[in-house]
Parts: C-alpha cells; sequence; structure tokens
C-alpha cells in the first residue's frame, strides 16, 4: 500500500491518473453520444415507418 501511495503522490502516477480519468470521461461521453444518435434514428424510422401506412 505504501509503494502505491509513494506512486501517486509522484508526477508520473499524478499524469497516469489524469489521463486515466480524460480516457474514462472521453469513453463515456461517446458511448451516450452513440446511444442518442441510436435512439434518435430508431424514433425517425419508426415515423417513417408509421407514416408509409
Amino acid at each position: 500500500m505504501n509503494r502505491l501511495r509513494h506512486f501517486l503522490s509522484s508526477m508520473v502516477g499524478r499524469l497516469f491518473v489524469i489521463l486515466l480519468l480524460g480516457m474514462s470521461v472521453a469513453a463515456i461521453g461517446a458511448t451516450m453520444l452513440a446511444t442518442s444518435k441510436r435512439q434518435q434514428e430508431f424514433e425517425r424510422q419508426n415515423l417513417n415507418r408509421i407514416a408509409d401506412r
């Protein structure tokens, strides 16, 4: 545990944590955006199908 605390207090450890958090936020944001676009496309196709009837 002491080695981990020492690593995270170093500059390399801080940079690692910052990059890890940035990648996590980017992945979550991309997933949310893709889900939103998929839902919009589904609704658009559903409305087109209803209009064609």
